[in-house]
């Protein structure tokens, strides 16, 4: 597999939790994100993300001169005891303007949503899609909203991942 110019890797270690604890955070956490779970077994759980806006601007000044984007993308937790890797990557642009419902997984008028598609790899072919790395030559352009939009919301999942790990039971 081609190795991704662009990725999320965080690991986060704990002092005193097996891998059932973190498990169950970590299933918790992809409930409360909204994120749904493709496939898991002891120490490992996939999901696809979605951002729902992401922006890149063309020129300097209107608004109507800016792309905007929704961003899917894979998500692979991976658990041992004590410690917890958040990775993410495949991150895949598709226009905003594109009625996802519209498409099938399987040909034909659909419900396919976004959200049905679990895995990156999964989204039909006829979507129009476009690898983010794209836009990789851009970045040092600050015009370009794109990377630090991208930041932020990765930056954002990773910190509600922590709270949500770390969180320990209410006391009453």
């Amino acid at each position: 597999a081609e190795k991704d110019l662009i990725f999320y890797e965080e690991i986060i270690e704990f002092n005193n939790k097996s891998v059932a604890e973190l498990k169950k955070s970590a299933i918790k956490f992809f409930a409360i994100e909204k994120k749904e779970v493709s496939y898991d077994d002891e120490n490992e759980i996939y999901a696809m993300g979605i951002i729902e806006k992401l922006m890149i601007k063309k020129f300097l000044l209107a608004f109507r001169n800016t792309d905007v984007y929704r961003c899917v993308y894979d998500i692979k937790i991976s658990i041992k005891e004590n410690k917890i890797k958040f990775y993410s990557s495949n991150f895949l642009l598709i226009p905003e303007n594109i009625n996802i419902k519209s498409y099938s997984l399987f040909g034909g008028p659909s419900r396919f949503s976004l959200s049905g598609a679990m895995s990156t790899s999964k989204i039909p072919t006829d979507i129009p899609k476009h690898k983010i790395e794209k836009h990789y030559p851009d970045k040092l352009n600050d015009k370009h909203l794109l990377f630090p939009m991208l930041n932020n919301e990765i930056t954002k999942t990773i910190s509600n991942l922590k709270n949500i790990l770390t969180d320990e039971e209410e006391k009453w």
